[in-house]
């Protein structure tokens, strides 16, 4: 399987939203960052997305998609770090990471190593869950090492 991770670029946001969407999100076209977004791609077909959203107040979230097959190959891990580095080399210090695919986040944290780079304590815990987000389970904040 020939998998490549690349940059959205503004004529591929419709088609990140309408996928996204698919899965679940809320995701709204201004809310995109594109180029810190990724589409993972296999044998020439887009099969999810890693969007980074951001809002007014500089709140960010990674929100992860992808099909049955990309999820079953093991592809969200490789998207969400690389998405998450290329926010952390824009600058972005913490963001939530979302999967809208049924049991991801839990196999997406069972697989990464990020809680060893979430403060466990004081002020700066980052561990809650939003349970205004419409996916409480499935969701964690990560603060970049």
């Amino acid at each position: 399987m020939d998998t490549t991770y690349r940059e959205i670029r503004l004529d591929d946001v419709d088609d990140a939203l309408a996928f996204v969407q698919s899965h679940g999100s809320s995701a709204q076209r201004p809310q995109i960052r594109h180029r810190l977004s990724l589409a993972v791609r296999c044998d020439g077909e887009t099969v999810g997305y890693g969007l980074c959203l951001g809002d007014a107040r500089g709140r960010f979230v990674l929100e992860l998609a992808l099909n049955e097959a990309a999820q079953a190959a093991g592809l969200g891990q490789p998207l969400a770090d690389t998405v998450l580095r290329k926010m952390q080399s824009a600058g972005i210090g913490t963001a939530r990471v979302r999967s809208l695919n049924e049991g991801g986040a839990e196999h997406l944290w069972q697989v990464t190593n990020w809680l060893d780079h979430v403060p466990s304590t004081g002020s700066d815990a980052l561990t809650e869950r939003d349970d205004t987000a419409g996916v409480p389970a499935q969701e964690e904040s990560v603060q970049a090492a």
